[in-house]
């Protein structure tokens, strides 16, 4: 299991398993930098006719723009998870270049 942001620590720990080296059942994940650096997923794997939100007459999926939250909800999954409160955002201009 991997706590908190798992973007650099997953590839980290798909590497420790294809060498046999993985060890820790449960991995503290780290943060990456500016949330601009990390790459959108690969649209074209996306099934869109499986989806059933629609915007516009067409189906869609969401982009996240932002993590984290100020608030510390006893319900919410970030705070059991130990996310913390720091909140990040993706640039408007990076967000706009995207057009699945």
């Amino acid at each position: 299991m991997i706590t908190g942001e798992a973007d650099i620590t997953l590839f980290q720990l798909l590497e420790k398993i294809k060498k046999g080296t993985f060890v820790d059942p449960i991995l503290k994940g780290t943060s990456p930098g500016l949330l601009d650096e990390i790459p959108f997923p690969d649209y074209s794997l996306v099934e869109f006719d499986t989806y059933s939100r629609v915007l516009d007459n067409s189906r869609c999926v969401s982009i996240l723009s932002s993590r984290g939250c100020p608030y510390n909800c006893v319900f919410c999954n970030s705070t059991i998870m130990g996310a913390g409160k720091t909140v990040r955002y993706r640039s408007p201009e990076n967000i706009s270049s995207r057009n699945p």
